[in-house]
């Protein structure tokens, strides 16, 4: 079974959603809570990968960076800089909180203009047509879980990602 790893995951899903975002930094936090810690692999191998890459606290942790993403489709731009610098500078500020706040300027998901590829909107119900578009685009087989076939597209892209079928390459 081969698994995302978190750097494919979280990567992945950046650039397959056309995700902006102001600092890569707190990214850092969000593999390392995937369980990969950028540049310290835990020996000369590297990671173990493949299944090892999905427990309990991981596979929350996937959840919650989903989540995040959708939340960030309702804010209404990115963080205001102030002088060259972002308004929240302390370097001290755990990587947790950062991501906490991605949904509210860091991180931008344009959740209209991406599903007007599929020509639908995130508040209209899609079609049959237009969820096996989207389940095509977004999975690499079909997914595990039943989605809600009366979902709005926002719900039922945001079902998708939450698929266990999301989590595989």
């Amino acid at each position: 079974m081969l698994v995302k790893s978190p750097a494919e995951f979280v990567v992945g899903t950046l650039r397959a959603f056309d995700i902006g975002y102001d600092d890569t930094a707190p990214f850092a936090g969000v593999f390392r809570n995937l369980g990969e810690n950028l540049f310290y692999p835990p020996n000369v191998k590297g990671w173990p990968g493949g299944p090892t890459w999905i427990n309990s606290s991981t596979l929350l942790a996937r959840k919650q960076f989903v989540e995040q993403l959708f939340r960030a489709t309702e804010t209404t731009g990115p963080q205001r800089m102030q002088n060259g610098m972002a308004q929240n500078t302390n370097a001290n500020a755990p990587v947790q909180r950062a991501m906490a706040r991605v949904g509210q300027g860091g991180v931008r998901f344009d959740i209209d203009r991406w599903l007007a590829r599929y020509n639908t909107t995130p508040d209209a119900k899609p079609g049959l047509s237009i969820e096996l578009q989207l389940q095509h685009a977004v999975l690499p087989l079909a997914p595990v879980d039943a989605i809600e076939t009366d979902s709005t597209g926002s719900a039922y892209l945001e079902a998708l990602l939450m698929d266990p079928a999301y989590q595989l390459k």
